[in-house]
């Protein structure tokens, strides 16, 4: 579980009974990736705004993992970082199709509250919300973040969700057993997400070599950095399987 706070710095909260820990580089990675210009009018309540979006949309993000586990009788507690968010259980659901669902439930219930802000919200406040343009602002943050992340987040690369989703889904496939891993399930995930990684890099790319994107995304170049680290991890780990030799258990 959660240890002591490695920074005075690090927020403590207790929410719907579940205890967050939100790291002081959870802030600051928040706000240089902040699509705003301080120089601007309104830059500075606009990176708020921002920073609130991010905070609430991976909060509730990392919830939704949580609530999951609470259905299969698991406990988990939160961690904001500088990458981004975790839930971290007391121990794993017993079942593979059981992790599915709990991996699957953090993406959901963003996509479900985006759904909620575009088929209930915008229509109930359209008109109104000309007259508040840092409400619209929050809005457009939180739909984009809302939307796209999640999104991004099911891909099958490693350790994304999506990438938990397939690891699970190959052991499935593979392998009755829910104790023993098998082997050539855990290296095609992996050659899988590190595919999906190369290629997600290459498409983040294609601008910067003046070539358009087929379907235009809100994110940085930079983006491709956090790719090529999934990417680097993931093949480092392939090697380590595949050096290995015997049975394996469930910690891969």
């Amino acid at each position: 579980m959660l240890g002591s706070s490695a920074s005075p710095l690090d927020l403590h909260l207790r929410l719907f009974g579940t205890r967050v820990v939100v790291q002081a580089w959870f802030w600051l990675i928040t706000a240089l990736i902040a699509p705003v210009q301080l120089n601007s009018e309104n830059g500075i309540t606009y990176l708020l705004l921002w920073i609130l979006a991010v905070f609430s949309s991976i909060l509730l993000h990392e919830f939704g993992h949580v609530w999951m586990w609470r259905v299969f009788g698991v406990r988990a507690d939160i961690l904001l970082h500088g990458m981004g968010g975790l839930a971290i259980a007391d121990d794993d659901a017993p079942k593979r199709w059981q992790r599915i669902l709990v991996s699957f439930a953090g993406p959901a219930i963003q996509l479900v509250l985006w759904a909620i802000l575009v088929w209930g919200v915008l229509p109930a406040f359209r008109v109104s919300l000309r007259e508040y343009p840092s409400l619209s602002i929050f809005l457009m943050y939180l739909l984009i973040i809302n939307l796209v992340w999640p999104l991004l987040n099911l891909l099958p690369i490693y350790p994304l969700d999506g990438g938990q989703i397939a690891r699970q889904a190959f052991q499935m496939a593979s392998t009755r057993s829910e104790i023993v891993n098998s082997r050539p399930a855990l290296v095609a995930s992996l050659w899988l997400s590190i595919a999906t990684s190369v290629g997600f890099i290459v498409y983040i790319l294609l601008p910067v070599f003046r070539i358009e994107q087929p379907y235009m995304l809100p994110v940085s170049p930079l983006t491709a950095i956090m790719f090529v680290l999934f990417a680097a991890n993931n093949y480092q780990e392939l090697q380590t399987i595949q050096g290995r030799r015997g049975p394996m258990d469930d910690d891969w």
